[in-house]
């Protein structure tokens, strides 16, 4: 059962369009999709070396009331900290849902 006091988190999940400009190249915008409240546990963390910069990974469970339509290929931005969708899995019989995500770097 969830707990609606754990869902302490305001979230925006974010769909990504993509569109052709003037010039006919593609430009990638992200708009909110939805706005909800969800509860955020850090899972993991390890150490990647991207274009010479450290930075740590970190998967992030969410957990928030069920809502239909969100996919592997949108994204979480809480508080102007994006995350990567990896998997949304149904949490009981329509009750809610388990979102993994890997924060963006910096």
């Amino acid at each position: 059962m969830l707990e609606a006091g754990k869902m302490d988190r305001r979230i925006s999940i974010e769909q990504k369009s993509v569109t052709k400009n003037d010039a006919g190249e593609e430009e990638e915008s992200w708009s909110e999709y939805i706005a909800a409240w969800a509860s955020k546990t850090d899972m993991r963390g390890s150490e990647l070396f991207t274009a010479r910069q450290d930075y740590p990974e970190v998967t992030t469970r969410w957990v928030m009331w069920y809502r239909t339509g969100i996919k592997h290929d949108m994204r979480i931005n809480h508080s102007g900290v994006i995350y990567n969708i990896e998997n949304v899995r149904e949490i009981g019989r329509l009750e809610g849902l388990e979102i993994f995500a890997t924060r963006q770097p910096d």
